[in-house]
């Protein structure tokens, strides 16, 4: 059994014929389970900086977001739980606007993010969160 993963932008003739060919599309789909925007938004990576206060049991620090616009957006949502939000910055460190609505019993809170400016289709933005 041969496996070759080909971007999907590759042509069909640039296959090579003899192996085993499978051709993976990702498909972002809605997910019942989930209050964030990834229909509208990607998040493409993260970096995560935390302090651990082993006493106290607390974790403080930032997360630092990479995301990424499948389509026109003036926000991203995301997912938490139990969490505490200081403030939100872009990547230049200017203040974002956000809101952490009330806890759903089984999904967490969503913590939604308004962009600086609308983020165009196709173009990325850090977003940092403490």
């Amino acid at each position: 059994f041969f496996l070759r993963l080909v971007p999907r932008t590759t042509p069909i003739s640039a296959i090579p014929r003899r192996a085993l060919v499978l051709l993976l599309t990702f498909t972002i789909m809605a997910d019942p389970a989930s209050l964030s925007n990834l229909e509208q938004v990607h998040v493409a990576s993260f970096h995560l900086d935390l302090d651990v206060d082993f006493a106290a049991k607390v974790l403080k620090g930032s997360i630092t977001v990479k995301a990424e616009a499948l389509t026109d957006a003036n926000s991203i949502a995301l997912d938490t739980k139990d969490l505490t939000i200081s403030k939100v910055e872009d990547g230049k460190g200017a203040p974002l606007k956000y809101e952490l609505l009330k806890p759903h019993p089984v999904f967490g809170s969503k913590l939604e993010i308004k962009f600086g400016e609308k983020l165009a289709k196709g173009a990325s933005t850090d977003v940092k969160i403490y």
